[in-house]
């Protein structure tokens, strides 16, 4: 994580953890204008969303260039990213049941890159093509 990071996170209950966080939200927002053209539409609509507080239910991988992500997204129902093209990937062992918290979506080496706070750990995925699909019920 480059600008969310688990220490700037935890500073948040303090008044300049707060402003700091703000500065944070600032420099990424920034870079993710300067970058959002690189990006193919998938990758910028996951730029775009928003999966704070979602379960990870399932972390599949199909084969080496696939990676695919199923959250229970509260409020919303659920959701999975599937990843092609995957370059490079980094996820624990406990992620499935873990929270996400915080993502940025950077482009690296010509792909997405794909970073991800969780509570008690960090993903990321390098892939060519995200997308994202709701289930239009709660079947998982």
């Amino acid at each position: 994580m480059k600008y969310f990071t688990r220490e700037a996170s935890q500073k948040l209950s303090h008044w300049r953890g707060q402003s700091r966080w703000n500065s944070l939200w600032a420099r990424y927002s920034q870079e993710l204008a300067r970058t959002r053209d690189q990006f193919t539409p998938g990758w910028r609509e996951l730029a775009e969303a928003d999966f704070h507080d979602a379960g990870i239910l399932a972390v599949e991988r199909p084969n080496p260039t696939e990676v695919i992500l199923r959250l229970a997204v509260p409020g919303e129902g659920i959701y999975t990213l599937q990843f092609l093209g995957v370059r490079d990937v980094r996820i624990p062992d406990s992620a499935a049941g873990d929270i996400w918290l915080y993502a940025e979506v950077h482009f690296t080496d010509g792909c997405g890159d794909l970073q991800v706070l969780l509570c008690d750990s960090e993903l990321q995925i390098i892939a060519s093509e995200v997308g994202l699909f709701k289930s239009h019920d709660n079947a998982c």
